[in-house]
């Protein structure tokens, strides 16, 4: 769990007082938070506890099974980790709950090329996947995406048919279009009324999951932090410029993988065309052997359940990510080459720095990085005090960051959070946190060894996965 879940946790309806039927007793702490939960967990085949196994009411907090259950429903990248969990621990599942797989689609950019991009993911995932998946527009400011659409009239609005609770699932049928075979389409608010909150937006997620298998949600410039937290990707249309990447980031900086998306003409980038800047038909974007690029890349993304840190073999379901010496050698495209040799060139290109706040200066390191060409990889970061995977990482900034540890070079700072490159300890953290992404495991590829290492090959060649 991350802190706002863990808050969310503790806030459920606790008691020092044992309870009758199925329920969980859990241990919280000032300085650790969350400690242990035992009792009838729920979705888990596991037994009531009897009279005598309840534990003491000074040490443990009681709550109902239900409760907790819940708590889950609407924290669906939690739950993901939960259930793998269990399975991993072989529980047998009982009642295992719906899941979709979640995606977000945000803009730092005005303009339609990021509502088109979103139209473009749903009707990929839709029609590769043959899933039934929900296209929601959740930007509460700008309707960008209806309009992109081919609807004869314009679509009903939750906000605006919303009778009372009793009707709500009635209401939001009412409000879903469908588009093609496995896509129906969902305008959340209307830009005159109060949008949903962040607690609302879970709920009505939880609602579709029993309905849909993906859910590409359309957030615009909008920030919301639950559902950055909970997608499994984050896609962000941004420029390609520091800043812009930095704000992408910044967005998502609880969430577990954002791919930072660009607008340019480079066919061999997974990226946006001239086509995103129009109004198209829906076969457009289903047939447009232009776009063939950048449909691979969502669908590769969309099926890797496993992650794969370092290593040359191209695996189906597979996500390789590369960080520290192993992303360097691949933007340098010196994959074959004697890797110390290597680094002792890097090692005499960039000034030296030290003693002050790093080995090298920051202005010689990006100036090496920018040399290199740009390409389709995805590394590890630490954003603040969470490790997130990112792919597509262009400005020299940013790779540089992901490619050489504090130290070496200053981690950058921005309205107090940090991004630096991942260390060992979040490369642990990664490993342990991998299923809240939807991935089943997380496996190394051998390290590249270095025989007779200088300074800073000695440091990088440590932070291989």
């Amino acid at each position: 769990m991350n802190k706002t879940e863990q808050a969310a946790l503790a806030a459920l309806p606790w008691t020092s007082a044992a309870q009758s039927g199925d329920a969980v007793y859990a241990q919280f702490s000032p300085e650790l938070g969350f400690i242990s939960i035992t009792g009838a967990m729920p979705f888990i085949e596991t037994r009531k506890l009897s009279a005598a196994q309840i534990p003491a009411s000074d040490l443990w907090s009681a709550t109902t099974s239900e409760n907790l259950a819940q708590f889950l429903m609407v924290n669906p990248a939690l739950r993901a980790a939960y259930l793998n969990t269990a399975k991993l621990a072989r529980f047998s599942l009982a009642g295992e709950p719906a899941k979709a797989a979640i995606t977000q689609i945000s803009t730092v950019l005005s303009g339609v090329e990021a509502a088109n991009f979103a139209i473009f993911t749903a009707l990929t995932l839709a029609e590769t996947s043959g899933k039934k998946t929900l296209l929601v527009d959740a930007d509460p400011q700008n309707q960008y995406v209806f309009p992109m659409l081919p609807l004869t009239e314009i679509p009903k609005i939750l906000t605006e048919n919303l009778q009372k609770p009793s009707t709500f699932r009635a209401d939001l049928g009412q409000c879903l279009v469908k588009l093609t075979k496995n896509l129906s389409y969902l305008n959340l608010h209307a830009s005159s009324l109060r949008p949903f909150d962040e607690t609302e937006f879970a709920a009505i997620i939880a609602h579709l999951e029993t309905d849909f298998e993906n859910i590409v949600v359309y957030s615009g410039k909008a920030v919301n932090s639950w559902l950055s937290q909970n997608a499994q990707i984050n896609y962000a249309v941004c420029e390609n410029s520091f800043v812009s990447e930095r704000t992408a980031l910044l967005r998502h900086e609880n969430g577990f993988h954002t791919v930072l998306i660009k607008k340019t003409r480079d066919k061999y980038m997974p990226s946006l065309s001239e086509e995103f800047s129009q109004k198209v038909p829906l076969e457009f974007w289903l047939e447009a052997g232009s776009l063939k690029g950048l449909k691979n890349f969502i669908q590769h993304l969309n099926a890797a359940d496993q992650i794969v840190l370092g290593g040359k073999e191209a695996l189906k379901r597979h996500l390789h990510c590369y960080t520290g010496i192993d992303l360097y050698v691949r933007y340098a495209n010196k994959e074959d080459e004697d890797l110390e040799t290597m680094v002792k060139s890097l090692q005499k290109k960039l000034r030296a720095y030290y003693p002050s706040t790093a080995f090298f200066s920051a202005r010689s390191i990006y100036r090496h990085i920018g040399n290199l060409s740009p390409q389709s990889l995805t590394t590890i970061l630490e954003i603040g005090d969470t490790p997130q995977l990112v792919s597509l990482v262009e400005s020299d900034e940013l790779r540089s960051a992901a490619i050489f540890p504090s130290g070496i070079l200053p981690a950058l700072q921005h309205d107090g959070v940090r991004i630096a490159a991942a260390g060992a300890r979040a490369l642990t953290r990664m490993k342990k946190i991998s299923a809240r992404g939807g991935f089943r495991n997380i496996f190394s590829a051998p390290r590249q060894p270095m025989h007779k290492p200088w300074a800073l090959g000695a440091i990088m060649e440590q932070l291989q996965g």
